[in-house]
């Protein structure tokens, strides 16, 4: 179900080593858009994007805020695996925050936390500032 909020687009991510040149990506987002034009699919492989992870639930620990280091995964029996590497304390608790060290990159999160403008359209999440 699409968000009601002012966010339409989806992250879908994926980890496949023999898919370096992204053939996939491009394919999947335009198969995407025409089941439901009206949101934004992104479509990533993460072997592309993340050369020291070896999974696609491992290259999450590796983006900039905690709470969109989660991914969930439908499974074959249509239940769900959630990963979570850095926890879902913020998310639950409506905190951004920079991921820990080793992973951290402060400039690309305060690059976020300036472009996204999340604290205008959730008023009570709190995003510390680094």
């Amino acid at each position: 179900m699409p968000t009601t909020s002012h966010q339409q687009d989806v992250d879908v991510i994926y980890f496949y080593s023999s898919d370096i040149r992204g053939d996939r990506e491009k394919l999947s987002e335009e198969t995407l858009g025409k089941k439901s034009p009206h949101l934004k699919w992104e479509v990533k492989n993460q072997a592309r994007k993340n050369s020291k992870a070896k999974s696609s639930c491992k290259s999450i620990a590796y983006w900039s805020e905690t709470p969109t280091c989660i991914g969930v995964r439908l499974e074959d029996d249509d239940s769900f695996t959630i990963c979570a590497p850095h926890g879902l304390d913020d998310l639950m608790n409506l905190v951004v925050q920079p991921i820990p060290l080793p992973y951290q990159d402060l400039s690309l999160y305060q690059k976020r936390i300036n472009e996204k403008n999340w604290d205008k359209f959730w008023l009570k999440l709190k995003i510390v500032h680094q």
